[in-house]
């Protein structure tokens, strides 16, 4: 009987050292939530832009901007995108695992050299931060990255 008590007793230690080793990790990354990370207004202020086509690998290079083009992401999936000319609200999507932005402007945007009303982006960001995003500017069929635009936060 009481080996069986103590065995009963080691077992429940073993579980409940197992159940807390377990357990959270204190020093394991922050898992970001960036669909609430992304709402507020953003600022362009720099632009990684090709320098040199011509040389193999092809040079590119970040480059400051000021009065960069803005970008103001609402809770409601609405924005104001001031990057495409005159029409710059609509609508948005996010989709968190592929980070990606779909925008649904409410008029014709012009887009290298096409009138389209859909536009995808993504971003690769810094997720130690939560002052910048890294925008990936990619080509009509989203296929080839065309350029990245840094935003600084400045409005919540």
């Amino acid at each position: 009987m009481k080996n069986t008590k103590n065995f009963r007793f080691l077992l429940l230690f073993s579980l409940s050292v197992l159940i807390i080793a377990c357990g959270k990790d204190d020093n394991a990354p922050e898992k970001f939530d960036y669909s609430e990370k992304i709402i507020g207004k953003w600022q362009q202020a720099k632009s990684y832009d090709l320098v040199d086509g011509s040389v193999n690998p092809t040079a590119w290079d970040w480059f400051d901007v000021e009065n960069g083009f803005t970008l103001e992401l609402s809770k409601d999936s609405t924005f104001v995108y001031t990057n495409y000319g005159s029409c710059i609200t609509g609508t948005y999507s996010f989709n968190a695992n592929l980070l990606k932005l779909d925008f649904y402007f409410d008029c014709d945007i012009e887009f290298r050299g096409e009138s389209i009303n859909h536009l995808t982006e993504f971003l690769d960001e810094d997720k130690t931060q939560n002052i910048r995003l890294l925008l990936v500017h990619a080509d009509a069929g989203y296929t080839e990255k065309q350029s990245y635009s840094m935003l600084e936060r400045i409005d919540l």
